[in-house]
Formats: structure tokens, sequence, C-alpha cells
């Protein structure tokens, strides 16, 4: 069996090949060595699709099946080209003009699913090249990093971002009106958003605000409506990030 961890030049010089009429090197060795590159691809990727699920599966950060099923492709695809590549220059610069021309419109991903997917190219980087060893160590090794940064919640706040719509009658001046309370009950507050409602007659005031922990919040929100009239009051996540918040 060829050794898996080699240079392409090396395991390439293990490989029996002859040339048929047209003049195209064909190997049975070098086909062999294909299919074990990008299964062991495949192998990998799939634990770290696993182990996707398992980091962003919990919580507000729900995982997407969409970059599940990636993380299983991306590395055999990346395995396939860089070993069909080789040290081919010609064929190195038709792929890069290939990619070049490729335009990806999906949403730019946030970080954690960033490090998946750098993670995954690094896997097949590795096999593409013959270190299947080495991709293995990357796999085994960043999987029991990210596993256990996961399990501590390493970096992970206590509390989540909020938005707070707050409706005030159009005669009330509530300019610090509402501080105290928001004192007593958030980390931090600041007016996201300010808008006139039904034709002017109502303000509408948007906090973005990071709440305490264990708070009785409709104990926040009673004492709000003591001070804005018993008007609408709304208190939501902000999964967006953007002061809309989300319902």
């Amino acid at each position: 069996m060829l050794p898996l961890i080699a240079s392409n030049d090396a395991f390439k010089s293990l490989i029996e090949t002859h040339v048929d009429e047209w003049g195209n090197v064909i190997s049975s060795a070098g086909v062999k060595e294909f299919f074990i590159l990008v299964f062991s691809a495949v192998a990998m990727g799939l634990a770290m699709s696993i182990l996707y699920r398992r980091v962003t599966g919990k919580g507000i950060a729900l995982s997407s099946q969409n970059l599940a099923i990636t993380l299983v492709i991306l590395p055999p695809v990346i395995a396939a080209v860089v070993f069909l590549v080789g040290n081919n220059l010609a064929a190195a610069f038709s792929l890069a003009g290939v990619f070049s021309i490729t335009r990806f419109r999906s949403a730019a991903a946030n970080s954690k699913d960033l490090t998946f997917i750098f993670v995954s190219m690094a896997i097949g980087l590795s096999c593409g090249t013959g270190f299947v060893l080495y991709g293995a160590a990357i796999t085994i090794i960043l999987s029991v990093v990210l596993l256990v940064l996961s399990e501590l919640s390493y970096g992970e706040n206590k509390t989540t971002p909020k938005i707070l719509r707050i409706n005030v009658p159009e005669s009330l001046s509530f300019t610090g009106m509402f501080d105290p309370i928001l004192q007593k009950y958030a980390v931090s507050w600041d007016i996201a958003r300010m808008r006139t409602v039904d034709l002017g007659a109502t303000y509408e005031i948007s906090f973005k605000i990071m709440t305490k922990e264990n708070i009785d919040e409709k104990a926040f929100i009673d004492e709000l409506r003591c001070l804005n009239g018993n008007m609408n009051i709304i208190l939501m996540l902000d999964k967006r990030g953007d002061g809309r918040g989300e319902m």
C-alpha cells in the first residue's frame, strides 16, 4: 500500500504507469490512491459536520443545514481538485480562472461558520496533497478544541441583546423618563430608533438593551407601563443585531 504521508512527487514516483495509444498516462495505482484520499476527506468532513451541528445546534445560534452539508462535501471536492491538478501549472491557472469568474450570492457567514469552512478547506488540502494523517490530526485536534470551547461557553455573553419598544403619547415629555427603570433592570441601553406612529399622535422609541441576569421581565414591563400611560411595550431578542429585533 502507498504511504499516506507523502508529497505528490513522492507517492507518484511509486505508482506504475503506462501510456495508451493517445499518449494519456494510465495508472491503476493512481486511481486507488485517489479513492483513498477522497473517501478519507469525506470521513473527516462528516466528522466536522457532526461537530458543527453539536456546537451551533443549541441556543440562539442555530446551525444551518446547508452549511452542514457543505462541510461534508467541501473537503473531498478540494482533495479531488488538488490531486488532479498536481504539478500541472496550466491546469492550476485554468482552475484559478474558473474560480475568478464564479460569483457567490449567498449571505456572508458568521465567524463561527467561517471557522468550520476554513478547517474543511485545510482538511481537503491535506488529503489532496497526500497528507491524510495530517488531515486526521487537524480534524481531531481542532474538534477537541472547538468542543471544549463550546462546552465551556467561552466568550459567550451571559445575557443576550434585546430590543425594547415603548410607545408614548405625543404630549408626554419622555427624555430621560425611563432611565431609572432601565438602570435597575439593564446593564446597558441606548436609543436605536425613534419615530412617530398613528399619524403623529404617538412616539415609538426603540432601545437596544442588555438586560441583567434572571430579571423579572413582567415586573420590568409593569414598571414601564406606569410611566408611558399603559401604552404598548414590546421586549424582544435582537437576533440580527441591527436594532430592529425579531419577533
